[in-house]
């Protein structure tokens, strides 16, 4: 029994070295007293030749930085080399996976997480932080329906009104654009109440390019409430 346990751990060590880059051209690190900087990557101390880190101490950058000299190696902090899965540095979002796109781990769209999607059940959040309208849709649902989330801007042809950008929101990768609280910018629309002001105005997606437009885009309308005496103390404000 005990013989059977050795050898299995055994094929299991194997199995660990075996994902590892063991190779010699480039050669390793710490035979040509090589280091890993942010600027030049791996290199050999001697004649600047590319190098392979080893070791955390070798490979101080938390990113796939140290294996550029290898096409389809990725840093793996915690075995400390090279190996052929791909890690993502930062890691992904719940609704990601870590991918290969041109040879560069990339987080892309998990599409077992919203099979079976509609359109009905879409929903962008907003927030109405001071003078600023900021509009959160998530990137992968928008993907699972043929949408491109690059595409979301408002009435206008300033970049203003199209500057859109990906973040990370509550383990979510969203599309987001934001707009200042400003009559007629971008297509806002003003009402006000003795007491309230409301800025409201709408987002549009479009499809994924392709050689048959078969969708409609998607329309968000929204709006946002403020005090009077809020927008009178933004509007007041010093700028900078």
């Amino acid at each position: 029994m005990r013989s059977l346990l050795v050898l299995a751990l055994c094929a299991l060590l194997e199995y660990a070295g075996a994902a590892c880059y063991s190779g010699s051209d480039p050669v390793p690190c710490y035979s040509c007293a090589g280091s890993c900087t942010f600027d030049n990557g791996c290199h050999c101390s001697n004649d600047f030749t590319g190098c392979v880190p080893s070791s955390n101490s070798e490979c101080p950058m938390g990113d796939n930085t140290c294996c550029g000299n290898l096409v389809g190696r990725y840093w793996d902090s915690s075995l400390h080399c090279c190996t052929e899965t791909p890690f993502c540095y930062p890691g992904c979002s719940g609704d990601e996976v870590c991918g290969v796109v041109n040879n560069a781990a990339v987080c892309v769209c998990d599409r077992n997480t919203y099979q079976g999607i509609k359109i009905s059940d879409l929903r962008a959040s907003v927030d109405c932080d001071g003078g600023l309208m900021t509009i959160s849709i998530s990137r992968c649902q928008l993907q699972q329906l043929g949408y491109d989330a690059s595409t979301l801007h408002f009435n206008g042809d300033s970049a203003e009104c199209k500057a859109s950008y990906g973040e990370s929101r509550n383990n979510i990768r969203v599309q987001s654009i934001q707009l200042r609280a400003v009559s007629g910018l971008c297509g806002n629309v003003v009402t006000k109440t003795d007491s309230k002001i409301y800025y409201s105005n709408t987002l549009f997606i479009t499809q994924k390019p392709g050689p048959i437009i078969t969708r409609n885009p998607i329309v968000f309308s929204f709006t946002c409430e403020y005090s009077l005496d809020m927008q009178i103390g933004i509007m007041l404000s010093p700028q900078s």
